[in-house]
């Protein structure tokens, strides 16, 4: 039950803060690209498919690979994962 609750609270975390980065698009007062990131990452924590994507996609494009890496260990902290 409490891993449920667990996932679901990450869920919506992750889909508002996807929501905020699309926003953030078209919007130039908030750094879109840092919040689609951010929202990946939770997704990836509990999706297979989400997380192979990402690294798939990190490891295709060298130059967000090292904003990729630093973002993951900050979130690592922040969630303790």
């Amino acid at each position: 039950m409490r891993k449920k609750v667990k996932r679901i609270i990450f869920d919506v975390i992750g889909a508002v803060c996807i929501l905020i980065g699309l926003v953030g698009f078209a919007l130039p007062l908030l750094p879109g690209f840092v919040f689609i990131i951010i929202g990946i990452y939770i997704f990836s924590l509990h999706s297979e498919w989400v997380r192979t994507r990402m690294y798939l996609w990190r490891d295709k494009n060298p130059k967000v690979k090292h904003f990729f890496e630093q973002a993951e260990l900050k979130l690592k902290t922040v969630f303790r994962v």
